[in-house]
C-alpha cells in the first residue's frame, strides 16, 4: 500500500491562505492490478426518499490531452479528472484550453450499453465493447 497526503491553499488577492484543504490518499493493488486509466467515470448514490440511485457519470472526450484521463476520488465523494497524475501540465498565462467532458446525470441502474451509445454520440467513436468494462492498456505511469 502506498500513502501521501496533499495539501492545497486558496488564496486571497494578496496571497494569503484563506482555506486549507488537506486530502489522505491511499492506493493498493488488488488482484496484482493497479490503477488504470478510464473513458470516464460513474459515481452512484442512494438519496433519502428514492429506491432507485441517482448517478452521474463523467465522460472524457478523445480530443483532450492525455485521453484516457485518470480520475481521482476524495473522501468527501470527490470525483475529477487527474492529469498531473502523469505529468505536469500547465497553460501558458494568456492562453486557453478548452478540455471537454459530458456529464449525464441518470437514476437507476448503470446500463454499460447505454451509457457506451452516449459515450460513442459525444465523442464521435464508435465502441465495439463496453464502457462498464473498457481499459486503455497498461502503462508504465500508474495513476489514480
Amino acid at each position: 500500500m502506498v500513502k501521501w497526503e496533499t495539501v492545497y491553499d486558496l488564496l486571497d488577492e494578496k496571497g494569503n491562505t484563506v482555506l486549507t484543504e488537506t486530502q489522505t490518499w491511499t492506493m493498493r493493488e488488488q488482484d496484482g492490478k493497479g490503477p488504470t486509466r478510464w473513458l470516464g467515470f460513474d459515481v452512484g448514490i442512494q438519496i433519502e426518499g428514492r429506491k432507485d440511485w441517482a448517478h452521474i457519470a463523467i465522460l472524457d472526450h478523445p480530443e483532450n490531452k492525455g485521453f484516457s484521463q485518470c480520475w481521482r476520488v476524495d473522501g468527501q465523494l470527490g470525483i475529477g479528472p487527474a492529469r498531473a497524475r502523469i505529468a505536469d501540465w500547465q497553460i501558458p498565462k494568456g492562453k486557453l484550453k478548452v478540455i471537454k467532458y459530458q456529464l449525464v446525470v441518470y437514476t437507476g441502474t448503470f446500463n454499460d450499453v447505454t451509457m457506451n451509445s452516449i459515450w460513442s454520440a459525444y465523442s464521435g467513436q464508435d465502441m465495439m465493447y463496453s464502457i462498464g468494462a473498457l481499459r486503455k492498456p497498461k502503462t508504465e505511469t500508474p495513476c489514480f
